[in-house]
């Protein structure tokens, strides 16, 4: 009879520290009311009588655009937590959790001018940062031994 592999020992776990996580929530939620108030501003504003000119409206429209697309959308899609399982990697988001078999992992990229590892799957990027999942050598060379890829450094 085969032996049976142990499952725990075949499992690693990178996580960010408790503090970074609570951050990037108050950011998040920092954003999120950014995003409510402006809008609720505009409506309030509208509704009494007194619009502001069409310039100030774009410009502040596009600054907090700017600020969605330069820091939200990597803090959605930035993993906290890690988990390097046999036949699937578990991936924690701030604000979901995905399970990712090996097999739809499109491309395992980690560009030198970037500090994170760009983890594509056929339609999502996740973003593994460098210096906060530690060992970080050792999470890379899980993945890229696991998928059957090359990383690419570029």
């Amino acid at each position: 009879m085969p032996e049976k592999e142990n499952f725990a020992e075949q499992t690693f776990t990178f996580k960010l520290s408790i503090w970074k996580i609570l951050f990037r929530w108050f950011i998040f939620l920092l954003l999120a009311f950014l995003n409510f108030a402006l809008v609720a501003s505009t409506v309030s504003q509208n509704l009494e009588g007194r619009p502001q000119e069409l310039p100030i409206v774009v410009c502040t429209y596009l600054v907090v655009f700017f600020f969605n697309l330069t820091i939200l959308l990597p803090l959605l899609f930035e993993a906290d937590t890690v988990w390097v399982l046999p036949d699937k990697l578990v991936l924690k988001t701030l604000l979901w959790r995905t399970k990712v078999p090996y097999g739809e992992i499109v491309d395992v990229r980690l560009p030198m001018w970037s500090k994170f590892l760009i983890l594509r799957k056929k339609h999502v990027i996740y973003l593994l940062h460098r210096k906060d999942l530690q060992p970080f050598d050792m999470l890379v060379e899980k993945i890229v031994e696991k998928t059957g890829q090359e990383k690419f450094f570029g």
